[in-house]
């Protein structure tokens, strides 16, 4: 078959066939009119299983779910008719197996809205059947989804390509896409502009690894664009310039699905999606799991011929063994892949959260399909490989695509993302989305920019606002210049090293070109820009970017003094005290009229914030007495933000001009953090953490600096736990850290009554603790300020008919009525003076003579604190007519139990 693209395949040539076809027939004129006996139709079908002699179906549910309850979706059926219908020994083509493909599609299997498990037991059954069957189905639905979720994100639009499999007008054949996204050396292939359209471009150089390229006749492609990021296209395989390289696939497995280079010259194409959207979607992830489903599809076929030979009469202990080993192992990898279709279905698997799960679920089907190869191998011997072909190739096709999976390096990139999620989550539950994180948990900054009404959530990998829109607002050319004309001295800080070069950078040239004295204080010591990275340790990143702030302050002012503080990376609010001490420190020796510049408060970087609110409180202190000035530069606000955002101060908003030469230093200072602005390496955990689009921000004539008293004030305790919770499912870890169920498990033992009639829980976050609740009372009314918490609480408790949940503050607004039981954990530091002095004073009434209080409390200081836990028991136990009926008391937190009626459980209950 030709692998030249616009080249008919010459006379006599044969179809590439999947599973070692033995059809000698001559090759049809088109390739869907050799379909029979294969009937494929389109259109949905009924999710009803079809005839009993049809192939087995792979499950996602449980065994113990009867078959009866778990209905075939349309997918698998059209699955099944169609394996059903190839008689034995026939084999596939590849073009019958693109035409399942096409129907497949046309039928609406997708990933989401309900027809995940649908969509991934179809594929795990068509490779339980035959491997290569899959591997040639699979990338068009993936393609075909990406279409699906581009013209979804453009608002329902579509654009040039479409997004089906069916034939388009003037289509002599239906479209079968694959996808080509593997990167590699040598000469790679670039996207240049087509000024003929606005996103069209023209495709020039050498994508590896393209499966089926010489069968299809579309692609998704992604390419390198001028700035060096990366982008997606659509491209017809079929025009001129398109060449399979022929000869590059040599394997001995999945032989029927060469993976060779394809080249390029000067190819139409269409972009899809902005610059780096194909990585940054949320379906990227799901692609990644839905290749998983393919491999373990492929681990129940080779496990069925190890339970045919376990079911013999006879049969060896040792090859039980195997074989219960075996099932282990895919059960492990089934329920994995169903609590991932459920995940995606219910729209949690998107962001950090979408990212970990796919490493997660593809680190455990992995693992499970080299079990299965190997306790197979030893179970069956060499005899099945030498003799029986089908097995043969299932054992070469499985250990081929598997390897897919990088192993010990993926459980490293995977180690590498839990750990850096970890580290932000328990530094930051609740504050502002922490954007530099390149894993971020935040929705797309189109999406989460607005979560609250100062509160912000942004991805920092998302595209964000374009430059352009902010230089076309019309209030941008009327923002006034400020007066440096004062300035004694001028102290930088930074919360990062390169904070500052991007957003002050021209302040320090400008001040040092007056002969201006310059401070910069960097306040963090970096070591977390790139968690998990292969080629650098914590330590070493630190040394590097101590070098990298010198070179970039160098760039700018040259006799500047710099100062590194060294606290941890993301860690400025644990240590609020220790970095208002230092920046103390420096600001009492500061000389008269000197401008301090912090990043702006409302940032939206937990870092930012936390800096730019200690300085800003210094600061008042001192500027009365000494004319210390104040001014904040803004980092990502061009980022999250568009001009229209009601959080963007306008009005405190100046902007410096940069003439050539201060422009051109601030880009050197900006290029001198090179470990920030390019990859460490080729590794995923090394790319770069500054991306060209955003850069462009920091590239302009004038640099924004914000004055006055015009700066945000911090979000409120409500607003930052709604922005916690549109980052993240359970941003606390509720539902699996050890130490919040050990502590759920005490506060519901704790309760001295077996039931309540009437309960209220003030802080019920997703409803973890509330479930349990719900078990021990009559009537429970459980809130939070959080609308998002509160909403997932609802979904959780749906069956649950006497729970009423509801988003309220109590501090504001006392529920009305008395209650048997009142719950309080984790609350009553957050609640300012006059609002727990409100709380306080309603409880009496709200417990009456008999009600119960349970409260819960973290005992360490935190920055968001109005008091300690400590204090909140103090209080509480101060409450007139209640008395202390148990006090658990651990270094990390304080359980008691206060009631007005002071009988212990055992006089309650009639013990003594």
């Amino acid at each position: 078959m030709s692998h030249a693209r616009g080249v008919a395949p010459p006379a006599g040539s044969r179809p590439r066939t999947l599973v070692g076809s033995k059809d000698d027939r001559a090759p049809p004129g088109r390739p869907l009119d050799d379909l029979a006996p294969l009937p494929v139709t389109s259109g949905p079908l009924p999710a009803s299983t079809p005839d009993a002699t049809a192939p087995a179906r792979v499950r996602l549910a449980s065994g113990a779910v009867p078959p009866g309850d778990d209905a075939a979706g349309p997918a698998v059926s059209r699955v099944r008719e169609a394996l059903a219908a190839t008689p034995p020994g026939a084999g596939w083509t590849t073009e019958r197996a693109l035409a399942l493909a096409v129907a497949l599609g046309d039928g609406g299997a997708r990933p989401g809205a309900g027809g995940t498990a649908d969509l991934w037991e179809a594929l795990a059954t068509l490779a339980a059947a035959d491997l290569g069957l899959a591997r040639t189905v699979e990338p068009h639905l993936d393609a075909l989804a990406i279409l699906d979720q581009e013209r979804d994100a453009a608002g329902g639009t579509g654009t040039g390509t479409g997004g089906t499999g069916t034939a388009r007008e003037g289509d002599a054949e239906p479209r079968t896409w694959g996808v080509f996204a593997a990167e590699g050396g040598g000469d790679p292939l670039t996207a240049v502009a087509d000024a003929r359209a606005s996103d069209a471009v023209r495709l020039s150089g050498t994508k590896p690894w393209c499966s089926l390229a010489g069968s299809l006749t579309h692609a998704l492609i992604t390419a390198t664009v001028d700035d060096g990021s990366r982008g997606l296209f659509a491209v017809d395989l079929r025009q001129p310039g398109v060449e399979v390289v022929p000869g590059a696939w040599v394997a001995r497995g999945l032989v029927e699905v060469p993976s060779g280079p394809l080249r390029m010259h000067d190819v139409t194409a269409r972009r899809v999606g902005a610059p780096g959207w194909y990585l940054e979607r949320p379906g990227f992830h799901w692609g990644g799991i839905q290749v998983a489903a393919c491999w373990y599809g492929g681990a129940v076929g080779l496990a069925r011929t190890l339970i045919r030979a376990a079911s013999r009469e006879g049969a060896d202990r040792l090859l039980l063994m195997h074989l219960g080993a075996v099932d282990a192992a895919l059960d492990g990898a089934r329920a994995s892949l169903a609590e991932a279709a459920g995940l995606v279905d219910r729209g949690l698997a998107s962001g950090e959260e979408g990212r970990l799960l796919a490493k997660r679920v593809r680190a455990v089907v992995a693992r499970a399909v080299d079990e299965t190869l190997t306790h197979v191998a030893h179970a069956l011997g060499p005899a099945p490989l030498a003799q029986d072909a089908d097995h043969a190739k299932r054992v070469a096709d499985l250990g081929l695509y598997v390897r897919q999976h990088h192993a010990e390096r993926d459980d490293a990139s995977l180690g590498g993302a839990l750990a850096e999620a970890a580290r932000r989550r328990a530094a930051d539950p609740d504050a502002d989305a922490d954007g530099r994180a390149r894993s971020s948990a935040a929705p797309s900054a189109t999406d989460s920019a607005a979560t609250a009404t100062t509160g912000v959530a942004f991805d920092a990998r998302e595209s964000g606002t374009d430059a352009g829109a902010w230089d076309a607002d019309p209030r941008w050319d009327a923002l006034a210049a400020p007066d440096l004309s004062g300035m004694a001295a001028l102290l930088v800080v930074s919360a990062h090293a390169d904070d500052e070069s991007i957003g002050a950078a021209g302040l320090m040239a400008s001040a040092a070109a007056r002969g201006v004295p310059v401070t910069l204080v960097s306040v963090t010591d970096g070591a977390a820009s790139h968690p998990g990275s292969p080629t650098r340790t914590p330590d070493e990143l630190v040394a590097l970017r101590r070098q990298e702030a010198r070179a970039a302050l160098d760039a700018v002012a040259p006799d500047a003094r710099l100062v590194l503080l060294g606290h941890p990376d993301g860690g400025i609010r644990e240590r609020r005290d220790a970095v208002r001490d230092d920046l103390a420190a420096l600001l009492a020796d500061a000389a008269p009229g000197t401008w301090v510049a912090a990043p702006w408060r409302g940032d939206g970087h937990r870092d930012h914030r936390v800096t730019g609110e200690v300085v800003a409180e210094l600061v008042g202190a001192l500027a009365a007495e000494r004319g210390i000035r104040l001014v904040e530069y803004p980092v990502w606000m061009w980022h999250w933000a568009t001009p229209d955002d009601a959080r963007v101060p306008w009005a405190a908003m100046r902007a410096l001009p940069l003439d050539a030469h201060l422009r051109e230093a601030k880009r050197a200072a900006i290029r001198a953090h090179a470990s920030q602005v390019d990859p460490l390496s080729d590794a995923p955990e090394d790319a770069a953490v500054l991306q060209p689009g955003f850069l462009r921000h920091a590239d302009r004539d004038r640099e924004v600096l914000i004055v006055g008293e015009d700066a945000p004030a911090t979000p409120s305790a409500a607003e930052r736990f709604d922005a916690a919770y549109a980052r993240a499912e359970d941003p606390w870890r509720v539902t699996t850290r050890w130490y919040e169920r050990r502590k759920r498990l005490a506060t519901l033992a704790a309760l001295p009554d077996e039931r309540y009639g009437r309960a209220l829980e003030i802080g019920c976050s997703i409803g973890v603790t509330t479930a349990g609740l719900a078990e021990r009372v009559d009537e429970l009314l459980a809130v939070d300020v959080a609308p998002t918490a509160v909403e997932r609480a609802r979904v959780r408790l749906a069956d649950a008919p006497h729970v009423r949940l509801e988003v309220r503050d109590v501090g504001d607004d006392w529920p009305d009525g008395a209650f048997d039981l009142v719950v309080m954990s984790e609350v009553g530091y957050y609640l300012d003076d006059a609002a727990f002095d409100r709380v306080l004073a309603a409880l009496p009434g709200a417990l009456g003579a008999t009600g119960t209080l349970v409260a819960c409390h973290w005992r360490h200081p935190e920055g968001d604190f109005r008091r300690t836990g400590d204090e909140v028991h103090a209080r509480l136990a101060a409450v007139p007519g209640l008395h202390v009926l148990m006090r658990h008391e651990e270094d990390d937190f304080l359980l008691e139990v206060l009631s007005a009626d002071p009988r212990s459980v055992a006089t309650r209950t009639g013990l003594r």
